[in-house]
């Protein structure tokens, strides 16, 4: 009986293996997240998804104001000023008409009205990034909401928008038109995100320019002026939430969607 020689016996069981450990370590090194824990840490949702991506630039904008405010006040009351407008622009902002005017005027009073509506526009642009990938998707994931709702202003900015897109989503940034009706449009086309920004900073620096700078001649208090703002978006916002439940409208139901925070 021939007898294996042990040595070579054990090579051969050594070089069998290899190649499954070899795998098996660049499976495990892929399952590894890229960065470490941390960075693991950091990319977990903090919020649903309409919100998530929202509250991380909200949460980044208010340490960079907390960072600052030891070092320079104004930059930290100013954080506060982009915080505001990040908000009153997320995916419940067809819900809140008037929520933004009266906080460009009550700054527009301590700031210049320039870099008032600089920084508003700023948080602008970042909002409604926030909220076209959120109708993308939602859109994308319920084809029954892929339609404006049955009204006059819908059907007349459906069709502006399939002439000029670009030039309807300025005029509704710049003009008391429902702004959302533009938001869907763009989403439910795909619009190209970076035309869609542009046009929406186009529209709404001059719109919170002029804004900020009423703001200085009012004869009102900084109070006054906030109190009057949310009495009216109450006003305004109560026959919305009323004719979206009546009509089952596809705005209404992307509100229902969103969900709350």
């Amino acid at each position: 009986m021939r007898v294996k020689h042990p040595i070579r016996t054990m090579l051969r069981v050594v070089f069998k293996k290899a190649p499954v450990e070899a795998q098996t370590s660049r499976a495990t090194s892929a399952a590894k997240p890229r960065g470490g824990h941390l960075a693991a840490w950091l990319q977990q949702p903090v919020a649903p998804k309409a919100w998530d991506r929202l509250l991380r630039v909200s949460g980044a904008v208010a340490l960079a104001g907390i960072f600052l405010v030891s070092f320079a006040p104004t930059l930290g009351e100013l954080a506060v000023l982009v915080s505001l407008t990040l908000f009153v622009n997320g995916p419940y902002s067809m819900f809140l008409p008037t929520a933004h005017e009266p906080i460009l005027m009550v700054f527009g009073r301590l700031y210049p009205p320039l870099l008032v509506a600089a920084l508003a526009t700023a948080g602008t642009v970042a909002a409604e990034y926030v909220d076209y990938r959120l109708y993308v998707a939602l859109l994308s994931s319920a084809p029954g909401l892929r339609r404006l709702p049955d009204t006059r202003v819908g059907r007349r900015v459906g069709a502006w928008f399939r002439v000029q897109p670009f030039l309807t989503v300025v005029l509704c940034a710049l003009t008391p038109i429902p702004f959302w009706t533009a938001r869907i449009l763009a989403s439910m086309t795909r619009y190209p995100v970076r035309r869609y920004l542009a046009a929406v900073a186009l529209g709404r620096f001059p719109r919170q320019w002029f804004y900020a700078a009423v703001g200085i001649f009012l004869p009102l208090s900084n109070w006054q002026i906030l109190a009057i703002g949310f009495a009216a978006t109450l006003v305004l916002a109560v026959p919305i939430v009323l004719r979206q439940r009546r009509s089952g409208a596809a705005v209404g139901a992307v509100g229902e969607a969103v969900g709350p925070p």
